[in-house]
């Protein structure tokens, strides 16, 4: 997010999950949403000089939108922001260093 920051305004980023919008709104310093719009939209946006992210993480969220997305050739015109998976850690006694 914070290499959203840094790119010129104005930009919007999108499919945001886990009740995160807020702190990519901060930390990306743009709108941010859950959701994946149409291509109607991301066309207007990206007409109207709009840089357009979609965070993309392992779990595949929202699917059908992002393939319409691409079926209408807007997909490639935009920015993806790839979250890895998580990563489990071996657990430690509280008390061990």
């Amino acid at each position: 997010m914070r290499e959203i920051r840094s790119a010129p305004q104005p930009k919007v980023i999108f499919n945001v999950g886990d009740g995160k919008e807020i702190q990519a709104m901060y930390y990306g310093d743009c709108p941010a949403y859950p959701f994946v719009p149409g291509p109607n939209v991301v066309r207007r946006l990206l007409e109207r000089g709009y840089g357009v992210y979609f965070v993309l993480s392992v779990f595949a969220r929202n699917e059908e939108p992002l393939a319409a997305l691409e079926a209408a050739g807007l997909l490639k015109r935009t920015q993806a922001v790839y979250i890895p998976a998580p990563v489990i850690l071996p657990r430690q006694n509280p008390y061990e260093n």
